[in-house]
């Protein structure tokens, strides 16, 4: 039997979108164990609709990674998973999953940690590299893709920053949100946006909160997906007011995250953002500074 544990994350932050990311304080567990046919028990986040057999996203993950490491005519596997991770809102819920197969994966066949190996795996299963380089490696990453290899460099960050969520009741599909971006951009709006991914890295590196303000702003994918959020523009003005240092479209959306100075309450800004929204949840947490971890049961 094998525990793997794989953290959420928040991808984009603003302006690095499909590169940057970070991974929260917030995790799923799985226990993997073989057994006589592949089927999947899941508590929490999800467990009114995720499937119970071989298609669950963990279990899939789980036969390409044997697959790919030459392990043939696996035994069936059962899971248990706990999920603290909403789906659909933006937290890296499929990234999880997905990490979490691959990551027993190599458990079971017998191969040592991989981080690299696990990148290239899990961008190929789900199509864009930044909330998985996060749910490996943990902290905060820049991921990108190198033909059919993914690679990541890990960031610094100031160990006292903290992120405030408000995760909306409603869904935004990864699917939808990246259908509403448009196919071109004026050379003027990605101009903006990579001179505020540089200014991420430096005040990130640095510890400027002041410069988070202007540092999450974006022209690539948030103008677009905030259309799909509705209340998001007075989320950001109450996080602001608040005490709030930078406030984005978590991933795809609809979840809207804030970075969090020292000496600011990070359950006073999350639940400002969240009063916003009909039934949203406020989640204050911080940055894990930790990716997957998978050990023996």
């Amino acid at each position: 039997m094998l525990r793997v544990v794989v953290p959420a994350t928040s991808a984009n932050l603003g302006p690095g979108f499909d590169c940057l990311g970070l991974a929260l304080e917030v995790a799923n567990e799985s226990v993997f164990a073989w057994a006589d046919r592949d089927a999947a028990e899941v508590e929490g986040e999800g467990a009114e609709c995720l499937p119970r057999d071989a298609s669950h996203l963990s279990l899939q993950a789980l036969r390409h990674g044997l697959s790919a490491l030459g392990v043939k005519d696996a035994r069936p596997v059962a899971l248990r998973q706990i999920n603290r991770i909403p789906l659909s809102r933006g937290m890296g819920s499929s990234a999880a999953a997905i990490v979490a197969g691959l990551a027993a994966a190599r458990a079971f066949a017998g191969f040592p940690d991989d981080p690299a190996w696990l990148l290239t795996h899990a961008n190929a299963l789900e199509g864009h590299p930044d909330n998985v380089a996060a749910a490996i490696y943990g902290g905060c990453t820049a991921a990108w893709p190198d033909g059919v290899d993914a690679r990541c460099t890990s960031l610094s960050f100031p160990r006292g920053l903290n992120v405030a969520l408000a995760i909306p009741a409603f869904q935004v599909s990864t699917e939808k949100a990246r259908e509403a971006l448009p196919a071109a951009y004026p050379l003027a709006d990605v101009s903006f946006s990579l001179s505020r991914a540089a200014l991420l890295v430096a005040a990130l590196a640095g510890g400027d909160f002041e410069a988070l303000e202007f540092a999450v702003e974006d022209r690539i994918h948030t103008p677009y997906r905030a259309r799909l959020i509705p209340g998001f523009e007075e989320a950001r003005a109450a996080a602001r007011e608040a005490g709030a240092r930078g406030t984005f479209i978590s991933g795809s959306g609809p979840t809207v995250a804030s970075f969090v100075p020292p000496g600011v309450d990070a359950e006073r800004v999350a639940a400002a953002m969240a009063a916003v929204f009909p039934e949203a949840r406020a989640v204050a947490t911080r940055i894990s500074p930790t990716g997957v971890r998978c050990s023996a049961v």
